[in-house]
């Protein structure tokens, strides 16, 4: 989001403690302690293809195939 809004946030900010507990509260898993949580490179596009084990581009693609019919947008 920060990078779409033109304000980034810096890759080694620490997620707040809150966050982390409402993300285990409701996953039972820990949340990342940093906003990359050490990944290199922190971010890739979507079109440089997602990695069908990982939660979170399950979670993407999920959301891509839910909504972007009803924009007539490519999943």
């Amino acid at each position: 989001m920060g990078i779409a809004a033109h304000r980034p946030i810096d890759p080694e900010s620490v997620i707040p403690a809150s966050w982390r507990d409402e993300v285990y509260a409701r996953t039972r898993q820990l949340g990342p302690g940093r906003m990359t949580d050490g990944l290199t490179p922190a971010w890739k596009g979507w079109d440089a293809g997602y990695d069908p084990a990982d939660r979170l581009d399950q979670a993407v693609l999920a959301a891509r195939r839910a909504v972007f019919p009803l924009r007539g947008l490519l999943a």
